[in-house]
């Protein structure tokens, strides 16, 4: 997939109740134009997460 383009996306979730300066939480990750992310970061203040994506295998569409 290294080929195939892909744009960061990196979004943040405020309070909604008070002018905070600082998010909640952020989301952040690379997204292919196929749909599938990569390099994902999820930091919930209390703690951080990231993933990276290790396995990819297309799946045969179902037969109805």
């Amino acid at each position: 997939m290294a080929s195939l383009p892909s744009s960061k996306v990196h979004i943040a979730f405020f309070d909604r109740t008070n002018a905070a300066q600082t998010p909640d939480y952020e989301i952040g990750m690379r997204y292919f134009d196929n749909g599938v992310a990569d390099d994902l970061m999820m930091n919930f203040t209390d703690f951080a997460m990231n993933g990276t994506l290790i396995d990819f295998a297309l799946r045969p569409a179902p037969r109805c």
